[in-house]
């Protein structure tokens, strides 16, 4: 995993409340968190936590797979040429990319099968890709350090708060830049 770009994709929800209208209510709900959110896939840089895609809003009873299926499945040539890593909800990832034709290198972590444990080697690979796919997560944990996100919220319109998640996270790339320092100092 060395030598070339790693992108780091992952899905992340966003609580909100409660929807009042009672068809709309199961689709919010998130059975893994128990809370009603939204949820959105991005795309980080695993070397500098630079936030590279941020997909569309989707219910919080959808799957991550489901999520990337529907925002790559035929612009899979986003990742061309890259190392894309990601957890073990994306198993599907390889087939659904080498159906497309593109030229990508997947990282994956591996499922623990049910009842059984994994092997040294499955451990020790799994380890791998969570060392370098640790600094996505970080993008991830540095949108929500604004406390808008983290926080359960109460907007209404859900496209408003689509918006809010991409300039939370044009915040985040613009502190990543200055600290790399490609940008120019600011000054009074």
């Amino acid at each position: 995993m060395t030598g070339t770009v790693a992108l780091a994709v992952d899905a992340t929800g966003f609580a909100v409340r409660r929807p009042c209208d009672p068809d709309r209510e199961p689709a919010m709900f998130s059975y893994k968190h128990r809370s009603h959110e939204v949820k959105a896939t991005l795309a980080a840089c695993a070397e500098t936590a630079y936030i590279h895609y941020i997909g569309r809003l989707a219910k919080g009873s959808e799957h991550d797979f489901s999520m990337f299926k529907r925002e790559f499945g035929k612009a899979a040539g986003f990742f061309t040429g890259l190392t894309v890593l990601m957890d073990a909800g994306y198993t599907g990832a390889s087939a659904l990319l080498r159906e497309t034709g593109v030229d990508v290198t997947l990282g994956i972590a591996r499922k623990r099968p049910r009842g059984g444990q994994l092997q040294d080697w499955e451990v020790a690979h799994n380890r791998a890709i969570a060392s370098v796919r640790v600094r996505g997560e970080h993008a991830i944990r540095g949108t929500k350090r604004y406390r808008v996100l983290s926080a359960r919220s109460s907007f209404k319109c859900l496209r408003f708060f689509d918006m809010l998640v991409g300039v939370l996270a044009g915040l985040w790339n613009f502190r990543i830049l200055h600290r790399m320092g490609r940008l120019a100092p600011l000054t009074g």
